[in-house]
């Protein structure tokens, strides 16, 4: 009775075994009832302190903030060219969220390829937007001109509104 009483005291987490079920737990109370030195009857409550199998709640709220981000992401490079299927397969295995874990190495590293991939996009939309609007052409011809500018710039802000959502997916992965 008196080692049960030091756990409550100490909030140590010890395990809590019967049939078949196995918890960390920490002891949150316990009250004895002395009628003898061989019958004590008592009560205990115990907190699970960890589980198998169950996420904490910084993991449920990664979890959240990432969704969210990715749908933004996805939001953002809809019709364009901008793929995001492989940082959607990094973030869906199981310990994508979990650190030290290789699954979660593998999303940053998806993380960061993809990056570069937007990057190279936004490249190339900047360059398209760089060339001199219509110095050489015929005046029948700007309206095909303005369409691609139009388009380019389109392209180039999804790009950097993509980016920007999956630099934070990296960001929040990585703290």
């Amino acid at each position: 009775m008196r080692a049960i009483d030091n756990f409550r005291l100490t909030g140590e987490v010890v395990w809590l075994t019967w049939d078949s079920f196995r918890y960390q737990v920490i002891v949150k109370s316990f009250i004895a009832d002395y009628y003898s030195p061989w019958w004590i009857s008592y009560q205990i409550v115990c907190m699970i302190a960890h589980q198998d199998g169950a996420a904490d709640l910084q993991t449920l709220a990664l979890s959240a903030l990432v969704s969210a981000d990715f749908a933004e992401a996805v939001a953002a490079a809809s019709g364009t060219s901008i793929q995001l299927g492989s940082l959607q397969a990094a973030l869906s295995s199981t310990n994508a969220l979990t650190a030290g874990t290789s699954d979660r190495a593998q999303a940053l590293a998806t993380v960061a390829s993809s990056r570069v991939a937007i990057g190279l996009q936004i490249t190339a939309q900047s360059a398209v937007l760089a060339l001199p609007f219509g110095a050489s052409s015929a005046v029948s011809a700007y309206g095909s001109a303005l369409q691609s500018t139009v388009a380019s710039a389109g392209a180039l802000a999804a790009a950097v509104n993509t980016n920007a959502y999956v630099g934070r997916i990296g960001s929040r992965l990585s703290a």
